[in-house]
């Protein structure tokens, strides 16, 4: 098994020293933030199954007919003449979300996202329950082709087609409903080849996004993470990775730095640190350590809350209580 690759400051932990893709395996963990997180997720996705299913006022709860050029939301009609209104409504989600991101850090990526809760409570589910955890993924990487790799890989990819296909279906739901879509479902694919055309692109979207893709997504295409910097200040909850707490490594000595404590060892009983991807994450699939670099194990969480995040608490209200002067002195 190859070495794993240390995180550091000056590339990306998924790229390799010559460029190549590094796959992460990022360690399910379990605690409080977690759980919410899950929790939530859940619901989010009910919500987006089950939307096409409630009608209201005679149409499903939310229905964009473009035939039509009408726009159901929860009883209410818009007709093409009151996109305006739309104007108002995406700057206000948008506002809304950046003064979410000065106070909370990256809260809409790690619960609310899409693409977030798409890969962490759909995707990477079936490939922990088929490949294991992060150890036994790492390691089935990096075996040779076998029986047991080729059924493996097979199952979790045919699982992986599936869940997309169920997800474009879905989507297409809300632009045709869903006695339309059961309709053509019952046809041939060349009476409706425009739709049928739009499930497939969305099909090979989603497999390829989710299944290969990942994280890059966030790193290169979003554009919200590419102006997360310019929305964030010192009193802003961060999740990053804090050197002078976090190194060197070891049993905690100092007051102002960390404690590592190594994950689970493999088969070769082979103790490593753990990656900045593997530690107890309450928000996303990007973050090393929420607002202290202290490191848990992967199957455990903190019972209580350390005195470094406690601290760290004090001084963001100490930071907000600060404001008004803060912006009188800049009035002045």
């Amino acid at each position: 098994m190859s070495a794993v690759q240390k995180p550091n400051l000056t590339s990306l932990t998924s790229i390799n020293r010559d460029g190549s893709r590094n796959f992460l395996h990022p360690a399910d963990v379990k605690g409080r933030f977690t759980l919410w997180r899950r929790v939530f997720g859940g619901l989010l996705l009910a919500i987006y199954v089950l939307l096409p299913w409630i009608p209201i006022g005679g149409y499903p709860a939310v229905f964009l007919d473009i035939a039509e050029r009408r726009f159901h939301f929860f009883g209410l009609t818009f007709l093409a003449e009151d996109l305006w209104i739309g104007f108002f409504l995406f700057s206000g989600l948008g506002f809304s979300l950046f003064y979410v991101t000065a106070l909370f850090g990256r809260l809409w990526c790690g619960w609310a996202c899409p693409y977030t809760v798409f890969l962490e409570h759909l995707y990477r589910r079936v490939e922990r329950w088929i490949d294991g955890d992060a150890v036994k993924r790492r390691k089935l990487d990096a075996a040779p082709w076998t029986k047991s790799k080729v059924v493996k890989r097979a199952l979790k990819h045919g699982i992986y087609i599936l869940i997309s296909l169920i997800l474009a279906h879905i989507f297409i739901s809300y632009f045709v409903s869903l006695p339309r879509l059961y309709e053509y479902m019952q046809q041939s694919p060349v009476n409706n080849a425009k739709v049928f055309g739009i499930m497939m692109f969305l099909t090979v979207c989603l497999y390829g996004s989710f299944s290969w893709f990942r994280e890059q997504f966030c790193i290169i295409m979003c554009p919200y993470g590419r102006i997360q910097s310019a929305l964030t200040d010192d009193d802003t909850i961060i999740i990053g990775y804090d050197e002078k707490r976090g190194e060197p490594r070891g049993k905690r000595s100092d007051p102002d730095t960390g404690s590592c404590i190594a994950c689970k060892p493999d088969e070769a009983a082979e103790k490593r640190p753990i990656q900045a991807e593997e530690t107890a994450l309450p928000y996303d699939r990007h973050q090393s350590l929420r607002v202290t670099p202290r490191k848990v194990r992967p199957d455990s969480a903190p019972r209580q809350a350390p005195s470094e995040i406690r601290g760290a608490r004090r001084k963001i209200g100490a930071g907000r209580r600060a404001w008004p002067d803060r912006r009188r002195s800049l009035g002045q």
